[in-house]
């Protein structure tokens, strides 16, 4: 059987969706950034290359930092780290959660800002229609589960998986 990996990081899968990231771009008021969002889900053009963003590259390196120190600090255990959610109704919302803390079911997520301009207003600002989009609740969320898909279009013969959740695979880009 052939098969194809379609992870949710890539491009055409994530315009099957919107996610925190995009929440904040909806929500915010960056006309441009809401444009190219809106042409990315479109389709109409690739998502930004972030590896040179240096805020990025920092947020991404510190999660682990930011997860070890919660821990350390708090007693708390951190699970399902980077885990895929989706809305169990709302089949185009989806989140990857920086983590869960363990026994409570409360969502961990980690930011980044630059000490130099932190404050909680601006935290608040910054994400807050992040937080808000996604599903808190481990109970209003579906667990991504991982099946083999057969593609035609794909001449190769690895085994691969796909993270599907509801039947979202079947579904078209948002337009």
């Amino acid at each position: 059987m052939v098969t194809i990996v379609r992870k949710i990081a890539d491009s055409r899968d994530r315009r099957r969706f919107i996610g925190g990231s995009d929440a904040r771009i909806i929500m915010g008021d960056d006309e441009g950034a809401l444009l190219r969002l809106w042409r990315e889900k479109r389709g109409e053009e690739e998502p930004a290359d972030l590896s040179n963003n240096l805020i990025v590259q920092l947020g991404t390196v510190t999660e682990h930092l930011n997860r070890h120190w919660y821990e350390r600090n708090t007693g708390q255990v951190v699970i399902e780290v980077q885990r895929q959610v989706f809305h169990p109704l709302k089949r185009w919302m989806a989140a990857t959660l920086d983590g869960m803390v363990e026994g409570t079911g409360a969502v961990f997520e980690a930011k980044f800002m630059l000490p130099w301009s932190f404050s909680e207003e601006a935290a608040a600002e910054n994400y807050l229609a992040q937080l808000q989009h996604d599903p808190h609740q481990p109970s209003l969320a579906v667990r991504p589960e991982t099946r083999p898909i057969a593609s035609a279009s794909d001449d190769t013969s690895e085994s691969r998986s796909e993270q599907v959740a509801m039947g979202q695979a079947d579904d078209g880009p948002l337009s």
